[in-house]
């Protein structure tokens, strides 16, 4: 029922410009010669204070069984995350060095290829970060402007999908009976 709100209502509101895509090939530019790594993700978010204990539980229960290979990590992320890229297998595509919060930065920096991050939290909730792989940002591997386009675009769609989850959670009523 997710997916079907995002497609209708969040799809069409997100809009990527020329001026955007030439604004990020210059960041890009900037960081020829750091770290970048190719990344997917698992995010679990934590909406309650009383469901720190039982997410941080599933997390860790979604790492024992992908690092026994009862699960490969897509179909845990198609499954159980709630990014944007969750569809996706939980790709998150390529990120560069210092360009995820702190936490999840330090994180990934300590990771090798194919190495799966313990569960980091983070103000929203839980990640696990899978290394796909791991380069040095060279003039000649700068992505196309449509791989950037692509990028700006899931950005954007799950920074609206994540402020209209809080609007709706602000604006919902919720009656606990005992």
């Amino acid at each position: 029922a997710w997916s079907q709100v995002i497609q209708v209502k969040i799809r069409p509101q997100v809009a990527i410009t020329e001026n955007e895509i030439d604004s990020f090939l210059e960041r890009i530019r900037s960081d020829i010669g750091k770290t970048q790594y190719l990344v997917s993700g698992i995010f679990l978010p934590v909406e309650t204070p009383r469901d720190e204990i039982n997410v941080k539980q599933l997390a860790d229960k979604l790492i024992r069984q992908m690092t026994e290979g009862h699960t490969p990590f897509p179909r845990v992320a198609a499954q159980f995350s709630q990014s944007a890229g969750a569809s996706h297998g939980g790709d998150m595509g390529w990120i560069r060095e210092g360009e995820l919060e702190a936490g999840l930065n330090a994180s990934l920096m300590k990771l090798k290829e194919g190495e799966l991050s313990p569960p980091v939290r983070s103000l929203t909730g839980y990640h696990i970060l899978l290394l796909r792989k791991k380069t040095i940002m060279a003039e000649d591997a700068l992505p196309s402007r449509s791989d950037i386009y692509n990028k700006l675009g899931l950005e954007q769609l799950e920074r609206r999908q994540r402020r209209l989850l809080l609007d709706l959670k602000a604006a919902a009523f919720i009656e606990n009976r005992v």
